[in-house]
Protein backbone atom coordinates (compact mmCIF):
# COMPACT_ATOMS: atom_id res chain seq x y z
CA UNK A 1 0.00 0.00 0.00
CA UNK A 2 1.07 3.53 -0.83
CA UNK A 3 1.36 5.76 1.61
CA UNK A 4 -0.25 9.38 1.66
CA UNK A 5 2.95 11.03 1.31
CA UNK A 6 4.20 8.90 -1.56
CA UNK A 7 0.84 9.41 -3.23
CA UNK A 8 1.32 13.26 -3.19
CA UNK A 9 5.06 13.33 -3.99
CA UNK A 10 3.68 11.40 -7.38
CA UNK A 11 0.65 13.46 -7.98
CA UNK A 12 3.03 16.64 -7.48
CA UNK A 13 5.01 15.13 -9.84
CA UNK A 14 2.33 14.24 -12.67
CA UNK A 15 1.30 17.91 -12.00
CA UNK A 16 4.74 19.38 -12.91
CA UNK A 17 4.92 16.94 -15.54
CA UNK A 18 1.49 18.22 -16.90
CA UNK A 19 2.72 21.59 -17.04
CA UNK A 20 5.92 21.46 -18.77
CA UNK A 21 3.57 19.33 -21.46
CA UNK A 22 1.60 21.85 -21.38
CA UNK A 23 4.27 24.56 -21.61
CA UNK A 24 6.03 22.82 -24.49
CA UNK A 25 2.55 22.01 -26.23
CA UNK A 26 1.66 25.76 -26.49
CA UNK A 27 5.18 26.65 -27.58
CA UNK A 28 4.65 23.55 -30.48
CA UNK A 29 1.65 25.46 -31.91
CA UNK A 30 3.47 28.73 -31.57
CA UNK A 31 6.16 27.62 -33.78
CA UNK A 32 3.84 25.61 -35.92
CA UNK A 33 2.06 28.88 -36.66
CA UNK A 34 4.60 30.67 -37.26
CA UNK A 35 5.97 28.29 -39.30
CA UNK A 36 3.03 27.70 -41.38
CA UNK A 37 2.43 31.96 -41.59
CA UNK A 38 6.13 31.90 -42.82
CA UNK A 39 5.01 29.50 -45.85
CA UNK A 40 2.76 31.99 -46.91
CA UNK A 41 3.71 32.84 -50.11
CA UNK A 42 3.41 36.97 -51.28
CA UNK A 43 2.33 38.05 -54.90
CA UNK A 44 5.65 39.24 -55.57
CA UNK A 45 7.03 35.23 -54.97
CA UNK A 46 4.44 34.49 -57.95
CA UNK A 47 6.47 37.79 -59.98
CA UNK A 48 9.66 37.01 -59.37
CA UNK A 49 8.81 33.06 -60.61
CA UNK A 50 7.58 34.48 -63.50
CA UNK A 51 9.87 37.35 -64.17
CA UNK A 52 13.02 34.57 -63.49
CA UNK A 53 10.87 32.09 -66.31
CA UNK A 54 10.29 34.92 -68.97
CA UNK A 55 14.46 35.59 -68.37
CA UNK A 56 15.18 31.78 -69.14
CA UNK A 57 12.72 31.76 -72.38
CA UNK A 58 14.50 34.69 -73.82
CA UNK A 59 18.06 33.94 -72.55
CA UNK A 60 17.58 30.04 -73.93
CA UNK A 61 14.83 30.34 -76.39
CA UNK A 62 11.37 28.88 -75.97
CA UNK A 63 12.47 25.13 -76.73
CA UNK A 64 15.10 24.68 -74.51
CA UNK A 65 13.34 26.83 -71.34
CA UNK A 66 10.13 24.35 -72.02
CA UNK A 67 12.33 21.66 -71.22
CA UNK A 68 13.87 23.23 -68.29
CA UNK A 69 10.68 23.86 -66.76
CA UNK A 70 9.04 20.44 -66.71
CA UNK A 71 12.21 17.96 -66.01
CA UNK A 72 14.50 20.94 -63.18
CA UNK A 73 10.59 22.43 -62.43
CA UNK A 74 12.34 22.06 -58.25
CA UNK A 75 13.12 25.80 -59.01
CA UNK A 76 9.59 26.45 -60.33
CA UNK A 77 7.75 25.23 -57.93
CA UNK A 78 8.02 26.83 -54.07
CA UNK A 79 4.88 25.05 -51.85
CA UNK A 80 1.63 27.28 -53.03
CA UNK A 81 3.54 29.15 -55.97
CA UNK A 82 4.38 27.10 -59.11
CA UNK A 83 4.68 27.92 -62.42
CA UNK A 84 2.73 27.45 -65.65
CA UNK A 85 3.22 28.07 -69.31
CA UNK A 86 -0.22 28.14 -71.91
CA UNK A 87 0.35 28.47 -75.34
CA UNK A 88 -1.90 31.41 -77.39
CA UNK A 89 -4.53 28.54 -77.96
CA UNK A 90 -4.92 27.44 -74.51
CA UNK A 91 -2.59 24.71 -74.65
CA UNK A 92 -0.71 23.78 -71.19
CA UNK A 93 3.01 23.49 -71.66
CA UNK A 94 3.84 23.42 -68.24
CA UNK A 95 2.46 23.20 -65.08
CA UNK A 96 4.54 22.71 -62.30
CA UNK A 97 2.45 21.96 -59.46
CA UNK A 98 -0.10 19.53 -61.76
CA UNK A 99 2.12 17.45 -64.73
CA UNK A 100 -0.74 15.68 -65.52
CA UNK A 101 -2.08 19.17 -67.39
CA UNK A 102 0.89 19.69 -69.88
CA UNK A 103 -0.70 18.71 -73.13
CA UNK A 104 -4.46 20.00 -72.24
CA UNK A 105 -6.54 22.36 -74.22
CA UNK A 106 -7.35 24.40 -70.36
CA UNK A 107 -10.05 26.75 -72.85
CA UNK A 108 -12.61 25.13 -71.73
CA UNK A 109 -11.92 24.16 -67.76
CA UNK A 110 -14.09 26.57 -65.46
CA UNK A 111 -13.64 27.27 -61.81
CA UNK A 112 -16.21 26.24 -59.35
CA UNK A 113 -17.90 30.20 -59.91
CA UNK A 114 -18.15 29.55 -63.63
CA UNK A 115 -14.80 31.43 -64.26
CA UNK A 116 -12.63 30.30 -67.39
CA UNK A 117 -9.36 31.11 -65.73
CA UNK A 118 -7.26 30.14 -69.18
CA UNK A 119 -9.73 32.48 -71.21
CA UNK A 120 -9.25 35.09 -68.36
CA UNK A 121 -5.31 34.73 -68.70
CA UNK A 122 -5.53 35.09 -72.35
CA UNK A 123 -7.36 38.26 -71.86
CA UNK A 124 -5.00 39.70 -69.91
CA UNK A 125 -1.92 38.59 -71.44
CA UNK A 126 -3.28 40.06 -74.48
CA UNK A 127 -4.07 42.99 -73.41
CA UNK A 128 -1.78 46.70 -74.12
CA UNK A 129 0.46 45.54 -71.39
CA UNK A 130 0.77 42.16 -72.05
CA UNK A 131 0.88 41.04 -68.26
CA UNK A 132 -1.22 41.38 -65.35
CA UNK A 133 -3.44 39.55 -62.80
CA UNK A 134 -5.97 37.22 -63.23
CA UNK A 135 -8.31 35.84 -60.16
CA UNK A 136 -9.85 32.55 -60.27
CA UNK A 137 -10.77 29.24 -58.34
CA UNK A 138 -8.03 26.64 -58.00
CA UNK A 139 -7.12 23.88 -56.30
CA UNK A 140 -4.08 24.55 -53.81
CA UNK A 141 -1.45 22.18 -54.72
CA UNK A 142 -0.29 22.28 -50.86
CA UNK A 143 -3.56 21.20 -49.06
CA UNK A 144 -5.72 20.43 -52.49
CA UNK A 145 -8.33 22.29 -51.36
CA UNK A 146 -10.36 25.05 -54.20
CA UNK A 147 -8.79 28.17 -52.62
CA UNK A 148 -8.98 31.68 -54.49
CA UNK A 149 -6.34 32.36 -56.52
CA UNK A 150 -4.31 35.11 -57.67
CA UNK A 151 -2.05 34.60 -61.09
CA UNK A 152 0.70 36.98 -62.39
CA UNK A 153 0.74 36.46 -66.07
CA UNK A 154 3.16 37.55 -68.53
CA UNK A 155 3.14 37.22 -72.50
CA UNK A 156 6.55 36.24 -73.45
CA UNK A 157 6.60 35.72 -77.25
CA UNK A 158 3.85 33.73 -78.28
CA UNK A 159 3.63 32.00 -74.73
CA UNK A 160 2.12 32.96 -71.72
CA UNK A 161 3.94 32.81 -68.46
CA UNK A 162 2.17 32.32 -65.41
CA UNK A 163 2.59 32.30 -61.29
CA UNK A 164 0.04 32.53 -58.57
CA UNK A 165 -0.63 32.60 -54.50
CA UNK A 166 -3.66 31.50 -52.78
CA UNK A 167 -5.78 34.68 -52.14
CA UNK A 168 -7.30 33.42 -48.78
CA UNK A 169 -4.06 32.46 -47.55
CA UNK A 170 -2.95 35.92 -48.22
CA UNK A 171 -5.73 37.25 -46.39
CA UNK A 172 -5.09 35.21 -43.07
CA UNK A 173 -1.51 36.03 -43.24
CA UNK A 174 -2.43 39.74 -43.40
CA UNK A 175 -5.27 38.92 -40.08
CA UNK A 176 -2.50 37.58 -38.40
CA UNK A 177 -0.10 40.31 -38.54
Amino acid sequence: MMSPTAFFSVKASLSRRGILASCFALLLCQFATTFALAQVKSPQDAVAMVKKAAANIRKLGPDKALIEFNTANKQYLDGEVYLFVLQKDGVCLVNTAYPHLVGRNMLHVYDPDGVQPTVEILKVANSGSRQGWVSYRWPNPVNHKIVRKRSYVEKVGDLVVGAGVSADQMEQNALAK
